[in-house]
This record gives structure tokens, C-alpha cells and sequence, in this order.
């Protein structure tokens, strides 16, 4: 029955489309509850601001850290939780990385550009604290799943949100993009007010603002090295708009490292990373190659 609640995890615990949020949520506990924490020391419910949802974990390697990593969950900018989340915790603590998994502001109670504050703020939280925890700030990954891929290429890109918190895109080193939302806005399109679905739509709030919203158009050969995950078969961010954004960075020569996995969808690019199910993809391994050539 354990390896049959898994597998079920695997075959699509966070797709929106087949499963309601608390399922999904559900399914996540579930994985999460199943990784071996024993390498792993897990410190809880860190404040980054005044806001009942401006909280953090941070799950520390009990072997020296490389780097300190920061990890936004996905969710559609309307559901997650960071208690959900203890295997991407723990596979990227493993990885070498002191891991800090936040939860942040979200919609219907708040709209386009909360979400990228808040990530801003936990960016200069990890800044500030990683040397409390053994690491050079300047070891910095800024990584995401879904939604939180897209804060992930926002802060990358947009410089405004990192720079009202005294920082910028140069001070990432790697951002990591998990079956992210890059060129999802077209304003020719004339379904769902231009966005891909009414709920992308409804998460970005005034219309005036909507072309601000996209990660793609803020390349200008000033962003860290990407590293950038997708699945061919996702059906909630379609690759070929992750495809479009590794072009456009590689035409402004930006280093970019991308893996695309022909037999993934949407939600497997991050649960294949959890310690249970590594066996079922490529993900973790090849996540461990590529940051090993950073730090």
C-alpha cells in the first residue's frame, strides 16, 4: 500500500486539472511524511515580515553546505503550503545546499505583485542568514516549481523586486526553473483576457499590468545562469513556452542549461526528486550534475 500511495503521487499529485488542491496537498504530506529526514536538521517557522503567511523553514545538511538554496512551491498563486514540501527539503539539502522553503501571500486575498515581494524579502533573508549557517551568500540558488519557477525567472530577470531589497539579479548565481511560467501572456489572444486560463488571468490582477507580468520580456543580458527544467508532456505551462524562454536567453548569449524529460508532466519534474521516487526519472541525478559544475 506505501509504494501504492507513492506511485499514485507520482502519476500526478499536483495536477490542478485532474485532482482539487487539498488532494494535491494530500498527496504532497504523503511524500513528504515518506523521506528519511536523518541527514537532514529541519528548523521551523522563521519569520520573514509582520504577515501570517510570511513564514520559513530551512532544512540544513548535516554535512558541510556548498550553497544556500531558496525554494518557491507551486500552487497556481492560490494554494501550497511549505509543511507539504519537506521532500524538496530534504532532496536538495542532500544536494549540498542549505534549503529555505517559504510561504507567501496569496491570491484571492492578494494580487500580482505580492507574490514577488514576499520572494524578494526571503531572498534577502537567506542572504542575511546564511553565513549563520556555515555559507558564503554568494553561494545563492534561487529555485521554484511551477509558480514558484515563475518568481524564480521574475527575480532573475525583473530587476525592480530584487532591488527594493537592496540586491540584485548578479547576486543569484544560479536560478533553477521547475516546470515554470515564462511566456504565458499574449494580448492578441483573445481567451482568457490574453493568459493561458481565467485563474492565471484572475492571480495577475489590473490589466495595465499584464504585460509587466512576463518573465520572457525582461531579458537584457544582465540575468545569473539559468537552469531550466520541463517536462514535454505538461499540460498546466506548456514547454513550448519554456522553449521560447531558453531561446530568447541564449540569443542574448546568457548562460542557460536546459533539460527537457520527453515522458514528465507538470507536476513529476519536482516529485521524481523526492527520495522515494528517484528511481522513476532522471531528475535528481541530473540536478546533482549540474549544480555540482556551479559550486
Amino acid at each position: 500500500m506505501y509504494w501504492i500511495s507513492l506511485l499514485l503521487v507520482f502519476l500526478g499529485a499536483c495536477a490542478p486539472l485532474n485532482q482539487s488542491k487539498s488532494e494535491a496537498g494530500n498527496w504532497l504530506s504523503v511524500l513528504s511524511h515518506a523521506t528519511d529526514l536523518q541527514n537532514v536538521t529541519k528548523l521551523e517557522n522563521f519569520r520573514y515580515g509582520s504577515f501570517l503567511r510570511q513564514v520559513l523553514d530551512v532544512y540544513v545538511p548535516k554535512k558541510p553546505a556548498r550553497g544556500i538554496l531558496v525554494f518557491g512551491y507551486g500552487g497556481g498563486f492560490r494554494d501550497g503550503n511549505k509543511d507539504e514540501y519537506g521532500f524538496a527539503g530534504e532532496a536538495f539539502a542532500s544536494l549540498g545546499f542549505v534549503t529555505v522553503i517559504y510561504d507567501y501571500r496569496l491570491n484571492p486575498d492578494f494580487t500580482f505583485p505580492t507574490y514577488l515581494e514576499d520572494a524578494a524579502l526571503v531572498v534577502r533573508w537567506a542572504v542575511d542568514y546564511s553565513r549563520r549557517f556555515g555559507v558564503n551568500p554568494k553561494n545563492l540558488v534561487v529555485a521554484g516549481h511551477s509558480a514558484g519557477a515563475y518568481l524564480t525567472a521574475m527575480l532573475a530577470t525583473d530587476k525592480r523586486y530584487l532591488e527594493r531589497v537592496g540586491l540584485k539579479p548578479s547576486d543569484i548565481k544560479l536560478a533553477l526553473c521547475l516546470s515554470g511560467g515564462y511566456d504565458f501572456y499574449d494580448a492578441s489572444r483573445q481567451e482568457h483576457s490574453g493568459f493561458l486560463s481565467d485563474d492565471l488571468r484572475d492571480v495577475f490582477g489590473n490589466p495595465s499590468t499584464y504585460p509587466q507580468t512576463q518573465p520572457i520580456r525582461f531579458i537584457d543580458g544582465d540575468e545569473p545562469a539559468f537552469l531550466i527544467v520541463h517536462g514535454a508532456q505538461d499540460q498546466i505551462l506548456p514547454v513550448v513556452q519554456a522553449r521560447s524562454f531558453v531561446k530568447k536567453l541564449q540569443d542574448a548569449h546568457e548562460p542557460v542549461k536546459y533539460l527537457e524529460y520527453e515522458n514528465l508532466d507538470h507536476a513529476q519534474t519536482i516529485t521524481t526528486v523526492a527520495q522515494p521516487l528517484r528511481f522513476l526519472s532522471s531528475v535528481y541525478a541530473d540536478l546533482k550534475t549540474e549544480l555540482e559544475k556551479h559550486f
